[in-house]
Order: structure tokens, then C-alpha cells, then sequence
């Protein structure tokens, strides 16, 4: 298994630290942004929806009370037209209603002005014969069956009075009122109202706060607002499953912006809202997350720098202490040199480091010097050992030398090996009364032989010694005895 330097190993840690952080930060805000996305979408479908209750309570308000207030003046025209008119003296009736319309437009307490004003005068047989709106002069009413049948089973006399409603073709306003006549016959009056674009326009305003391009369309599809847009057939199935499901159809959505359908009823008939929402606060939400992820990501790196220049001053002495142990390992020798840090822990390990090396060292040195004292004590034995046995050897092997003077030579040699001090020394025998030197180290023997000493005039000593000879000091010789020349050649 292949190992990791240590600054490796903790870069390595530290950078799962950091990538779990900074991915835990960005998973945090991903489900932040993801709920708020969401939330703003709720948020704003209740604020739709109350938007929408609260138009369609002013409006209602509004056209009820322009209700009430043209069917009140109407319900007077019919009362005045029971008891004082007759539908036969055309004249006076034509002009009584001529004066109705003109009262009529001339209301002023009234938030929703007429706009104008028109009568029709229907038959027994259901047919239009005499009105001031052309258009419906002749119309036949029968084939509106269940209108017309509320219609003729009127009594004289009685009236009737249908709230506000929407024509089909236009789309505008108007109040229908209808009074039996007692001659059977049946007047209608019709109150067109005046564009209420400005007054929806008027009520918008108080709560377009967050919406763009609301459009309010009539039960027909006909805008309220805008009267240049306009609805698609597809949009037009979105109104009709709101109505199915009851709720609000949400389209082209995405995190900054919806379009919003709903369909709302009320007594005087659905009305159909669309409107563009604009998720601005998720647009700034995500800005702000955005340059947040942006600054922590930034600070991140900057304390992973930091952290990593710090990292050094703990890693540093920790590959400066394994480098040593490496080579103290292999070479017997720690060049370890402590430096101070600023952490209490490293600074220890380091000084305690040094310390153990320093004194390792020392009893390397002192094993050193102990070895080497043992392997020279064990070389001086050995040659100690192999002159012994040089000794033994000869006392065993004595029979195989071929005289007295090659014993004595071969005896001395070695004996000289054990003192490897000696500079000078003789091996001498007594031989017919002279002294006859058989080896020696400093002298020549065979000039020695020359002199011929007596055996007298040679000092024999009993005991071996180890001496010192200079030129003043040779008391192997009795310079009494020996002839002057022979003592000089000597010297």
C-alpha cells in the first residue's frame, strides 16, 4: 500500500473539509432558494386571489349600487307611466320617455354614468314594433323561449327588473327593465352604462403592487381593461378548468416569472383574470445567494490558504525530525538542529527530539570506543595466543631441530615477539671457555664471534631481564678481565 507524506494526508483531509462545507453551504441554499421559489409562488396565489375577491367586491359594490339607483328612477317611470300615460296617445308617450331618458343621463350620484338610454315597445306576439334603437326594430323574441316565456306571463301592471348584465356582441353593460302594460303590451327600457374601463383601471391600481399587464376579461372573453387584448382558445380552457377545479392555473413557469389564470363568479356573471407575476424578491434572493456562495468561496480558499501557510510551521519541523530519523537510520548520525516555533507541542518534540539523538549519539560514541578497545584486546590475544602456541610448539616439535645453537636461535625469536619493545638482545652459550653469541637483534653476531671473549670476563646472569643499555651502562661484560682492544671492538 503505497503511503502519503503527511502534509499530503492533511491537505488531502483538509480538502474534504472544505468540499463538504462549501457543498453543504451550496445543497443549504439550493434547498433555500428551491423553498423560497415555491413559497413566492404560494405567496402570490394568495395574493392573486385576494386581489381578485377584493375587485370583485368594489365592483359588485359599485354596480349594485348604479343598480339600484337607475332601477329606482326607472321603477318611477313606470309608476307615472300606469297612471297618468297611455300607450295609445303616442305623442305624450314618445315625449314622457324622451324625458325619462334625459333624466336618466342626468344622474349625478352615480359612480357608473348612463351612457345612454332607449325604450322598446314589444307586442302580445313578441316582436319589437316600436323603439329608438333602430337596430332592434322588428326583433322577435319567441325564439328566446325561456325569456319570453317570463315575459308573457307577466300580469299588467307588473314590472320587472334584471340586475346589470353583459350584452354578447359588445360586451358593455346595460340594465334591462320590463313593465306589462295593461293593454297586454310589454315596455322595455335599457340603461347603457359608460365604459368602466376607468373605474377597473381605478381598482387595479390599488393592487397591482407586484403584478404586471393584469387583464380582466367579461363573462363573454371581452377585456374590461385593455380593449386591444385578446384571449386564446388555449387561454380560454385555462379560465374553464379554473371554474372546474377552483382553483388558480399557473402557466409558463419558470423561477422569475408566471402568468396566473383565474375564474371568478359573482351575481353579475364570471369574470376572467390574467395576470404576468414577476418573482422579483426570488430574482434578488438568488442574487444575493449567488454573491453569498461567491464571498464563501472565497473565504474558504483564503482560510485554506491560511491554514496551509500555518500548516507548514507544523509540518515543517515534524519532515525536518522524520528526514533526521531517516538518515540517523541509515548513517548512525543526527545532524537535527531545533528551531523554534510558535507552538508549545512541536517546540517539545523537537527539543526532546534532539536531546534523544544527542544522547544516542554519545553512546554510539561510547559503544565505538568500547569496540574498538575490545577488538584490540582481542587482536593483543590473539598474538599473544599464536606466540604461546609458537613456544608450545617448539618444546613439542624439539626433537626435529638439528642442533643446541638452532634451538636456542629459534627460542629466542620468538621470546623477542613478546616484548615488542626490545631493541637490542643476544643469545649467548659458553662453548670451550669462550662466549660464543648465537643470535642476537641490534648486534652482528658473527663480529661479535670475532672478538673472543673469555669465559671469564662475561657476567652470566641467573634470572632473565629486560635492560636498558646505553654506551655508559654494559655490565654484561667484566671490563676488568677483558683485554682494552677487545673491549673497544665490544663498544
Amino acid at each position: 500500500m503505497k503511503k502519503t507524506s503527511l502534509a499530503q494526508f492533511i491537505n488531502k483531509k483538509l480538502g474534504k473539509v472544505f468540499f463538504v462545507s462549501l457543498m453543504s453551504l451550496f445543497l443549504l441554499g439550493v434547498l433555500f432558494i428551491v423553498s423560497i421559489y415555491f413559497e413566492s409562488y404560494e405567496i402570490r396565489k394568495e395574493d392573486f386571489s385576494t386581489a381578485v375577491k377584493y375587485i370583485n367586491l368594489k365592483t359588485d359594490m359599485v354596480i349594485n349600487s348604479t343598480e339600484k339607483i337607475y332601477n329606482t328612477q326607472i321603477e318611477n317611470v313606470f309608476s307615472e307611466i300606469q297612471d297618468k300615460y297611455d300607450s295609445s296617445d303616442e305623442n305624450s308617450f314618445e315625449k314622457y320617455l324622451k324625458d325619462t331618458e334625459i333624466n336618466i343621463l342626468n344622474i349625478k350620484d352615480v359612480k357608473i354614468p348612463a351612457k345612454s338610454v332607449n325604450y322598446y315597445v314589444i307586442n302580445e306576439n313578441g316582436i319589437i314594433y316600436k323603439t329608438d334603437f333602430e337596430t332592434d326594430l322588428g326583433l322577435d323574441l319567441k325564439p328566446y323561449s325561456q325569456f319570453w316565456e317570463e315575459l308573457k306571463n307577466m300580469k299588467p301592471g307588473e314590472s320587472k327588473f334584471y340586475p346589470i348584465t353583459e350584452e354578447v356582441n359588445t360586451g358593455k353593460l346595460r340594465i334591462y327593465s320590463y313593465l306589462k302594460m295593461n293593454n297586454g303590451e310589454i315596455l322595455e327600457i335599457g340603461v347603457s352604462v359608460d365604459d368602466i374601463t376607468d373605474f377597473y383601471n381605478e381598482v387595479v391600481n390599488d393592487i397591482n403592487k407586484g403584478f404586471e399587464d393584469l387583464e380582466i376579461y367579461s363573462k363573454y372573453y371581452k377585456p374590461l381593461l385593455n380593449s386591444s387584448s385578446s384571449l386564446t382558445e388555449t387561454e380560454k380552457e385555462f379560465f374553464r378548468e379554473s371554474i372546474r377545479d377552483k382553483k388558480i392555473i399557473i402557466k409558463n413557469k419558470t423561477p422569475l416569472r408566471a402568468v396566473f389564470y383565474m375564474a371568478s363568479k359573482s351575481e353579475y356573471g364570471n369574470k376572467y383574470f390574467k395576470v404576468t407575476f414577476l418573482n422579483s424578491r426570488f430574482g434578488i434572493i438568488f442574487i444575493f445567494y449567488f454573491i453569498i456562495i461567491l464571498l464563501m468561496f472565497l473565504i474558504i480558499n483564503f482560510i485554506k490558504k491560511r491554514m496551509k501557510n500555518n500548516l507548514v510551521e507544523i509540518i515543517e519541523p515534524i519532515v525536518n525530525i522524520s528526514g533526521d530519523m531517516e538518515n540517523f537510520a541509515e548513517n548512525k548520525e543526527s545532524t537535527f538542529k531545533a528551531e523554534t516555533t510558535n507552538i508549545k507541542e512541536i517546540d517539545m518534540i523537537a527539543d526532546n527530539y534532539l536531546k534523544m539523538s544527542q544522547e544516542i549519539n554519545a553512546s554510539f560514541e561510547e559503544l565505538k570506543a568500547i569496540n574498538e578497545e575490545l577488538n584490540d584486546s582481542y587482536r593483543e590475544n590473539t598474538a599473544l595466543i599464536s606466540k604461546i602456541d609458537k613456544i608450545t610448539d617448539i618444546i613439542i616439535n624439539l626433537k626435529r631441530y638439528r642442533s643446541t645453537e638452532n634451538f636456542l636461535s629459534t627460542v629466542f625469536r620468538y621470546i623477542t615477539d613478546f616484548v615488542p619493545e626490545v631493541d637490542y638482545g643476544l643469545v649467548t652459550r659458553i662453548y670451550q671457555g669462550k662466549v660464543n653469541f648465537i643470535d642476537g637483534i641490534g648486534y652482528d653476531t658473527e663480529e661479535l664471534n670475532k672478538i673472543n671473549i673469555p669465559e671469564e670476563s662475561y657476567i652470566i646472569r641467573k634470572n632473565i631481564e629486560v635492560i636498558e643499555i646505553n654506551d655508559k651502562n654494559i655490565e654484561s661484560i667484566n671490563k676488568s678481565v677483558l683485554q682494552q682492544d677487545k673491549y673497544e671492538k665490544l663498544l
